[in-house]
């Protein structure tokens, strides 16, 4: 497991906030709901679902709790990958006016093929 470093920028939580047509948050006070969009359009869709179902087998506790962050089990590449996917939901989020707009031109979006080097050999 890697050690933290902020791979989420602070941009980003403001286009969440601007598409959710919610006052400006901080790390402190975001919705949970935050967490099930980051879930559903960053992780799933790398590598058609197989990084979001690793990470939770690696990351979920049998008592639901997790050990770290996602991102922090991923290796160079898998955060690359992770950066790459960020980089077009941010480019998304941008131009869509509103939620609805972005769900759909989300849709349109192409997945990744598989990729063998996403974890550390374990």
């Amino acid at each position: 497991m890697q050690k933290w470093v902020k791979r989420f920028p602070d941009e980003f939580f403001l286009l969440l906030d601007k598409i959710y047509v919610n006052p400006a948050t901080s790390s402190r006070n975001r919705p949970k709901y935050y967490g099930k969009f980051i879930n559903k359009y960053i992780y799933e869709p790398i590598e058609r679902g197989y990084l979001k179902s690793k990470l939770d087998e690696l990351n979920i506790n049998d008592d639901k709790t997790r050990k770290a962050r996602f991102h922090q089990w991923l290796t160079d590449f898998g955060a690359s990958q992770l950066t790459l996917q960020l980089g077009k939901v941010m480019s998304m989020l941008e131009f869509s006016p509103n939620l609805d707009k972005f769900k759909e031109n989300i849709r349109r979006q192409q997945g990744l093929t598989i990729q063998p080097k996403l974890f550390e050999d374990l």
